[in-house]
C-alpha cells in the first residue's frame, strides 16, 4: 500500500459500504500515526482528499498543519509529547473507558483483538484499543456494530480527548529547543508567545497565561474525528463512560445484548456483542 496515496488507503475496503463520511474516518487514522519522514506531504494528500469527501474535517487538517509549521517542535517531538512520553492524553480507548487500573480493559481488549483479526487487521505494533486502529477496523464491521462503536466506544473518548488537548497543561507542551531539535518549518524569529521567546526567568511554560497557549495541534486531528462522527451519525449521542459512572447499581456495556452473527460487506462473520462487561457497583 502507498501510504501517500489516499486512494490506496481505502483500496482494501472498496466493497464495504460506506459512505463519504465513513471513508474520512478511514484518512483521519492515518493522521493518528507516528509522523514518518515524509509525512508533510502525506497530510497534504489527506488534507485535499478530506476537502472533497468531508471539507469540515479538511479544515481542521489544514490548521493542524498550521499549527505544526508554527510551532518550535519537529512532528515527530510534537506527537512523543502529546501520546508518548510522560503524555498529555492517551490514544488508548479503554483507558479512558475503564480507567488504566482495571482488568474490565484486559476483557474489551481481548473481544476487540478477536474482531480485528477477523478482519485481518491485527497490528502488533498497537494494542487493539488505539483509536487509529478501531477507525481502520470501521469499513469491516456491519452497520449495526459500527452505530455502537460510535455510542459506547468512540463519543466519549474522543471528546475526553479533546478537552484534554484543549486544556491549559495540554496546549501548552515544553520546547524540544533545549534537546537540540528544530521544526525546519518554524522560521527563524519566534513567534512572540513561542516557549523560545519567553523571559529567562520564566520557569516553565505553565507560568504562561492559558489565553495566549497555542491550542495542541492534535486536537484539530480529534476535532476532525469528532465532527465526522458527528455527520456520520447525527442522532447518536455518546454513553456516559463506566469510569465516569458514579451510582450504586451494577450495569451492563454491551454492544448489542442479543444479537446473532452477521457477515459484514468484507465477508467476514461479526459474532455477538464486541463488549459485554458487567460493571460492579462504584
Amino acid at each position: 500500500m502507498n501510504r501517500t496515496d489516499p486512494q490506496s488507503l481505502m483500496s482494501s475496503q472498496s466493497d464495504c459500504s460506506l459512505n463519504e463520511n465513513g471513508r474520512a474516518l478511514l484518512l483521519l487514522a492515518e493522521m493518528l500515526d507516528y509522523p514518518e519522514p515524509n509525512c508533510w506531504q502525506r497530510w497534504e494528500i489527506i488534507r485535499g482528499a478530506l476537502a472533497e469527501l468531508h471539507p469540515g474535517a479538511g479544515e481542521a487538517i489544514a490548521e493542524f498543519v498550521r499549527a505544526l509549521q508554527q510551532s518550535d517542535d519537529p512532528p515527530e517531538a510534537v506527537f512523543l509529547r502529546t501520546f508518548e512520553i510522560c503524555p498529555v492524553c492517551s490514544l488508548y480507548l479503554s483507558i479512558h473507558l475503564f480507567g488504566e487500573e482495571n482488568y474490565q480493559r484486559g476483557e474489551f481488549m481481548a473481544r476487540l483483538k478477536q474482531r480485528l483479526n477477523e478482519a485481518g487487521l491485527d497490528d502488533r505494533k498497537e494494542l487493539p484499543d488505539h483509536l487509529g486502529l478501531v477507525l481502520r477496523y470501521f469499513p469491516w464491521a456491519d452497520e449495526n456494530e459500527r452505530q455502537e462503536l460510535v455510542r459506547f466506544c468512540l463519543l466519549g473518548p474522543v471528546n475526553k480527548m479533546i478537552a484534554l488537548l484543549e486544556s491549559k497543561n495540554g496546549s501548552s507542551l515544553p520546547s524540544a529547543r533545549k534537546f537540540g531539535i528544530n521544526n525546519p518549518h518554524l522560521a527563524s524569529d519566534p513567534a512572540p508567545h513561542s516557549p523560545s521567546a519567553l523571559p529567562e526567568n520564566a520557569e516553565s511554560m505553565e507560568s504562561v497565561d492559558a489565553s495566549i497557549s497555542p491550542i495542541n495541534p492534535y486536537a484539530f486531528v480529534l476535532r476532525a474525528i469528532a465532527l465526522t462522527l458527528h455527520d456520520l451519525y447525527p442522532r447518536i449521542h455518546p454513553e456516559s463512560m463506566p469510569s465516569e459512572r458514579r451510582r450504586d447499581a451494577s450495569c451492563t456495556l454491551a454492544f448489542t445484548a442479543e444479537r446473532s452473527s452477521t457477515p459484514c460487506g468484507a465477508g467476514c462473520a461479526i459474532p455477538p456483542p464486541l463488549v459485554q462487561l458487567q460493571l460492579p457497583p462504584l
